[in-house]
């Protein structure tokens, strides 16, 4: 597992390599970020050791080195994330086991708040999508067993997770995406 604090882009209508953007905070492993129309912020990971909770950010049409943002509510590493045009939220992720949700405006820097639960505790590995409206959470796994649930929340409005359905397999380690424009 390697540690590193570099950031690189592409531009998406375009072929080719990528090209250096800056550099995170620390050196991490396993950050998982979430985005509006013009910031990007990182949040988890794992610093040579446990878990963490750092939060930070990054203005997506500059390039630049990340700033802190604030802190989860739990440090993770490997959780979902997903976000709205106003609302970025970390789903579960590998901190022993861990069912929490926390949302952030991304917008205004300071620490995460609470958002609810998850059906579960995750041990990480959780794949997230959003559109304008719902965030859903995938995969994962429950003490080194992988799962095949799906889940959602409705951004906007904290509470705890509901039942989407089922993967067709069970799987961690996955990604997510969708087709929203924000």
């Amino acid at each position: 597992m390697g540690y590193d604090a570099t950031m690189d882009y592409v531009t998406t209508a375009t072929t080719g390599n990528a090209t250096n953007f800056g550099e995170m905070t620390q050196a991490k492993s396993y950050p998982i970020a979430c985005t509006d129309s013009t910031r990007g912020v990182m949040g988890s990971g794992q610093i040579s050791g446990p878990a963490e909770n750092v939060i930070e950010y990054i203005t997506i049409q500059t390039t630049g080195n990340a700033t802190d943002f604030g802190d989860l509510t739990v440090s993770r590493q490997a959780p979902a994330a997903f976000s709205d045009s106003t609302r970025g939220c970390w789903a579960g992720g590998r901190n022993s086991l861990t069912n929490v949700i926390d949302y952030i405006t991304i917008q205004t820097t300071g620490n995460a708040t609470d958002f609810g639960d998850l059906l579960s505790a995750t041990h990480g590995g959780t794949a997230g999508a959003s559109n304008s409206t719902r965030g859903v959470i995938a995969g994962g796994s429950n003490d080194a067993v992988d799962n095949n649930v799906i889940e959602y929340v409705t951004i906007q409005t904290t509470g705890n997770a509901a039942d989407f359905g089922d993967l067709t397999t069970a799987r961690r380690y996955l990604s997510g995406l969708s087709d929203y424009v924000k």
